[in-house]
């Protein structure tokens, strides 16, 4: 899969200031405007509704998505947000679920303990997760 360089650009970035932030990375917030936030919070309620339901976004609101739907993150919803990555890849969005998964586990490490997370390890996207 090829990822445009500016695509790479914000998940590099992303990932570079949550490493900077360690374990308070959910106040920071990458540099979205208002409204993709807004909207990413409100398409964040949809997807732990119905993770099949919710159309996949355009990049830049499927990063914002991600970050959202990463700072929520519990051991009860981890399905939803792991059928969610999962799309996202389907739809060509690997680097986006990616840091989906793994932004959800440094927010709340407990999700890595899920038998949702042991699945998700040994589908084709958690291949990419763990770096093989």
């Amino acid at each position: 899969m090829k990822i445009s360089p500016e695509k790479k650009q914000l998940v590099e970035k992303v990932l570079t200031e949550l490493v900077k932030v360690g374990d308070n990375w959910e106040r920071w917030t990458p540099e979205f405007d208002q409204q993709q936030l807004a909207v990413a919070e409100g398409l964040a309620a949809g997807v732990f509704a119905d993770p099949d339901a919710l159309p996949i976004p355009e990049f830049d609101l499927a990063v914002a998505l991600a970050v959202t739907l990463a700072a929520q993150a519990t051991p009860d919803n981890f399905p939803a947000i792991a059928k969610y990555a999962t799309r996202l890849h389907e739809a060509g969005l690997t680097e986006v679920g990616v840091l989906l998964v793994r932004n959800a586990g440094t927010h709340c490490p407990p999700v890595y303990r899920t038998q949702t997370f042991i699945d998700l390890v040994v589908s084709e996207l958690g291949s990419i997760i763990c770096g093989e």
